[in-house]
């Protein structure tokens, strides 16, 4: 039986977990970081003309939503959360990014806008829109942390962890030190994963996707848990896809012994 790990956080529910088991898969649920809640006042968003949301989770932190507020999604998942609560979104971002909506959202000039979202969120947005006129208050309605110890358990069995990560080593994998969440790196390498690509090439310099601003950062990796290392071949990024628009990020080819 195929053995797949999956490190989102943990919830009560977790439809990817549960898709894959109805497909024969056996899944450890190994998460590398978790979600906490950050109490706020949810009257304040009374106050807002704009109450701009960034996730689903953001959607799900606001216990009361406010009657007659204007909210607007980035992304159709976001959206599609806020009609789960009865909210028809006034804007959906017409990308899937931040930058997007700070771009994009109508009627700005001298209003109040409240941004609900991750502690971790872009820095650039709250720009846009103060640039655009707007007055803006930046909500932390949850962070992420890095989970615990015994996350680590199920990784003495055989775990592959492949994709995009969002986050990088500061410098080395980046332009400098602006993802604030590249201490997980250190995390992840202290509950068992080796990062297969940096460990081959360990000055190694490749960027997998760029912002909107052309910073490069290498955000997709491969992770393996001690005992595959050694069963692995050649690893290496492909820029084909990226740079022909097929996709935002460069794919990451791993030749693997199984």
């Amino acid at each position: 039986m195929t053995a797949i790990l999956v490190t989102r956080p943990r919830g009560s529910a977790n439809p990817l977990v549960d898709a894959l088991e109805r497909r024969g898969y056996r899944v450890y649920e190994v998460p590398t970081v978790e979600i906490e809640s950050v109490p706020f006042d949810d009257y304040r968003l009374d106050d807002y003309d704009w109450i701009v949301v960034t996730s689903a989770r953001g959607v799900e932190e606001i216990a009361t939503i406010p009657a007659g507020a204007r909210f607007a999604a980035v992304g159709q998942s976001t959206a599609a959360a806020l009609r789960r609560r009865d909210v028809a979104p006034a804007f959906i971002a017409p990308e899937a990014h931040a930058s997007s909506i700070g771009e994009s959202l109508p009627d700005v000039e001298g209003k109040r806008i409240a941004l609900f979202r991750a502690s971790t969120a872009e820095a650039r947005l709250p720009e846009l829109l103060r640039a655009r006129g707007a007055v803006v208050d930046d909500i932390t309605g949850y962070r992420t942390v890095e989970a615990p110890a015994q996350s680590a358990e199920p990784l003495q069995a055989e775990a592959l962890a492949i994709g995009d990560f969002n986050t990088c080593r500061a410098y080395i994998d980046e332009p400098g030190a602006i993802d604030s969440c590249a201490h997980f790196m250190d995390g992840v390498a202290e509950i068992g994963f080796c990062d297969l690509w940096r460990r081959r090439y360990p000055d190694g310099r490749e960027f997998s996707w760029y912002s909107t601003r052309g910073n490069g950062f290498r955000i997709d990796h491969a992770f393996l848990s001690p005992a595959l290392v050694g069963r692995t071949g050649e690893i290496r990024y492909s820029h084909d896809e990226r740079t022909s628009g097929l996709s935002d990020h460069s794919a990451l080819l791993l030749d693997f012994d199984i």
